[in-house]
């Protein structure tokens, strides 16, 4: 009995769902469509569209037309065979020309829908950038290499043009909005197979992090065909500063301090050697706080090698002088490479003459000890006799 029960449910359930599917074919049957493939790689080769029509009928003058995804302009069009319910419609390669969203619709006069496609999401073919992965700064030229595979058929609209950026992230590659530091038009990316690119060393004038990319005028929200992947720029070890006196006394009328320094090949015409003051804070604190004070700078000439500072600059009524070696780029980040300080006054020397201090003497002497203070001989002008 139980046997027979089920068997009828089933039967039952059978039946309806016979009439659900049978009722879906009709209603498909007799409804618009048109489809199209959900991906495509820009310029890769012609589109099949496929459409279909109610059973029965016929539309004349109906169409099927490409448009960019939230947009209204025709892309393309393609008239519908006669007395064809069902077909393949094929658009040609090179209508779609950048990345970006597009729907095919379905038209049976010139103005009314009767049916859309999903959106078939295009994407920019690949194109391989690659910089090297690390740099030293004002340095050497970088090679950029780029590769890619070509396009079967060319753009019916060739008024686009492609242009590659050289993009700094300061010492931050996440930032979303790099600056531009150089840009360059370049060959339209569907005739690219093997080329390079080869960026001045002077470009790269900081240290951080740097990228290129490669963009089209077709698309301004969305206009990245490709990018590189990111390069560590940091400060070369050409830096270098000198000064071979001990110190700065002796320093004799109409002399200079003489300071020698190194840089890479590529520095800018705004480096400079920077003179500052060292002083001790007057405090008390076993360890007294060292203060500095700017002077005066020299700026350093592309090909020469040292600068010279008069010696009417120093004054004994500091402790020490500093010459700091300074890089300034042409977005003016200044940054400080090298530095070298020099006492004032020597420890030892002939202009030092020492004269009695002090003297201490030990009763039923066995050891007797004196001391000598050291007097140097100075002007207050500023330089040394």
């Amino acid at each position: 009995m139980f046997y027979c029960e089920r068997s009828a449910e089933i039967f039952v359930l059978f039946l309806r769902l016979s009439v659900f599917v049978f009722s879906y074919n009709m209603s498909a049957l007799n409804s618009y469509d048109v489809s199209g493939p959900l991906n495509y790689v820009v310029l890769s080769g012609a589109i099949d569209v496929q459409y279909r029509l109610p059973q029965g009928s016929f539309l004349p003058g109906g169409y099927v037309k490409l448009i960019e995804h939230g947009g209204n302009a025709s892309l393309s069009r393609v008239e519908l065979p006669l007395a064809i319910e069902q077909a393949i419609l094929t658009f040609d390669c090179g209508i779609i020309n950048h990345a970006g969203s597009y729907v095919f619709q379905l038209y049976e006069d010139m103005e009314t829908i009767v049916a859309e496609s999903e959106p078939m999401i295009a994407e920019w073919p690949q194109i391989n950038i690659q910089l090297p992965t690390s740099h030293a700064a004002n340095t050497e030229d970088v090679l950029v290499k780029i590769e890619a595979f070509g396009a079967p058929c060319s753009p019916l609209n060739r008024k686009q043009t492609n242009w590659l950026e050289l993009v700094y992230y300061g010492r931050n590659d996440s930032v979303n909005n790099p600056t531009v530091i150089f840009k360059e038009d370049f060959q339209v990316f569907w005739k690219i197979t093997v080329a390079e690119w080869i960026l001045k060393c002077d470009l790269f004038e900081v240290d951080g992090f740097y990228q290129v990319l490669y963009r089209s005028n077709e698309k301004a929200n969305d206009n990245v065909i490709s990018q590189s992947n990111t390069m560590a720029v940091k400060w070369s070890d050409k830096y270098s500063i000198s000064v071979e006196k001990k110190s700065i006394v002796p320093c004799m009328r109409n002399h200079h301090v003489v300071v020698k320094f190194s840089y890479p090949k590529c520095i800018g015409k705004q480096d400079m050697i920077r003179l500052y003051s060292e002083n001790t804070e007057n405090v008390v604190s076993l360890v007294k706080p060292v203060s500095l004070q700017y002077i005066t700078e020299q700026r350093v000439k592309q090909g020469h090698l040292q600068v010279m500072f008069n010696c009417r600059i120093f004054s004994t009524n500091h402790v020490a002088y500093c010459f700091k070696y300074v890089s300034v780029s042409t977005t003016e980040v200044v940054t400080e490479q090298r530095s070298t300080c020099v006492p004032t006054l020597p420890i030892q020397g002939n202009i030092m003459k020492t004269f009695p201090c002090s003297s201490l003497h030990q009763a039923s002497t066995v050891v007797e000890r004196e001391r000598a203070c050291i007097m140097v001989n100075v002007t207050s002008i500023g330089y040394f006799i």
